[in-house]
């Protein structure tokens, strides 16, 4: 390129530093790529200039160096160059996030003992514009009852649902057909599933619009892991991270006793929806404070490089008594950048025995 260029990182690539580690995440594409931090130091300091004036910048003693982290930029398609008068016609993206709704993702939770009026709240929420839902069962649910459920919700507005139910022997092609055509379902996730089942039920279908798993879910203490399979690379999650808690912010959660929450898994609850109204919730500054709660603020989470497209956990943390406490179920330490085991780790026994979580470790891992 011309020595009077100057580059330019594309808007959706966008360079995080950790302790111990940077990385280019590129919310566009959905990926993410490692950089030295001196790499990172350039991409934040030295934004329009020229590759000539980065090296004058270094003294030119490491111009090779510099030659190598510019040909990874354009091979990955990090940069691009421009003039410097062209410069000005490419902002910085935008990363304010905001939704035309108060509430707009929520976990609703249901066991064999479940008996609160599950249409009116499905009312309350569709009335509140909240469009993603998780309904999760636990214990013994057949088909029929779940299509039963969801058929209260019929005719509200609604863009997803995510069903979490058990596995049992009558689950056909033709059951789940059903399920899908009561309500505008987006996903259906068994668990409890069979080995021999799971074999069975990828052989029968190319790409299926639901998933089986042989990991037992006994209740809402299986909520809360933290893992490179659950990050989200995208500028929505990206940009909430930067402001919000990627997790709690505008949600709303209700327990299989009908308790009203943040999640499920917490244990503090702002009335039972027997008793009190959603909205009536929503008016307490105390429910909406932990939305704010960002990763930039959670130990060991702010000097995490994936701290913008990693999910969060407020319900199970390394201390209870402290808000801003690291995630319990994170087996990342971004000091070492290794990922070990959670549920395995000495330091954290006392908090998993705060949380009775020791009664089904094996499948909260």
């Amino acid at each position: 390129m011309p020595d009077s260029t100057v580059f330019n990182l594309f808007a959706s690539c966008i360079p995080v530093k950790g302790v111990k580690k940077s990385i280019i995440c590129d919310v566009h594409r959905g990926r993410f790529r490692y950089i030295p931090d001196a790499l990172y130091y350039i991409l934040t300091h030295f934004k329009k200039h020229t590759v000539a004036e980065v090296k004058e910048k270094f003294g030119n003693r490491h111009d090779a160096m510099i030659d190598e982290y510019f040909d990874f930029l354009e091979k990955n398609e990090f940069i691009f160059y421009c003039s410097k008068e062209e410069q000005k016609l490419f902002p910085k993206l935008k990363l304010d996030f905001d939704f035309p709704s108060t509430i707009t993702n929520c976990i609703i939770d249901f066991d064999a003992n479940s008996d609160y009026d599950y249409a009116g709240l499905f009312r309350q929420l569709a009335d509140l514009n909240c469009n993603y839902w998780q309904l999760r069962f636990f214990g013994t649910f057949t088909m029929d009852a779940v299509h039963a459920i969801l058929c209260t919700a019929d005719g509200l507005s609604v863009s997803s649902i995510h069903l979490v139910l058990p596995y049992n022997p009558s689950v056909t092609k033709t059951t789940i057909d059903k399920i899908y055509q009561s309500a505008p379902v987006a996903q259906i996730d068994f668990y409890g599933v069979p080995e021999k089942k799971i074999a069975y039920w990828k052989r029968t279908a190319e790409r299926l619009p639901f998933h089986f798993y042989s990991g037992m879910i006994t209740d809402q203490t299986h909520c809360g892991k933290i893992s490179p399979d659950y990050f989200a690379l995208n500028i929505n999650t990206f940009g909430e991270s930067y402001s919000f808690n990627n997790c709690l912010n505008r949600k709303i959660g209700v327990d299989v006793n009908g308790n009203i929450k943040n999640c499920p898994s917490m244990q503090q609850h702002y009335g039972n929806v027997k008793d009190t109204t959603l909205e009536k919730v929503l008016e307490n500054n105390a429910f909406k404070y932990i939305w704010t709660v960002t990763k930039d603020q959670i130990d060991v989470c702010k000097g995490c490089e994936f701290r913008y497209i990693c999910t969060d956990c407020r319900a199970y943390r390394e201390d209870p008594e402290n808000m801003y406490s690291k995630p319990l179920k994170c087996g990342y330490d971004p000091y070492t950048n290794k990922w070990e085991s959670w549920s395995k780790n000495p330091l954290k026994k006392a908090a998993i025995e705060h949380y009775q979580l020791n009664r089904n470790l094996e499948t909260n891992a």
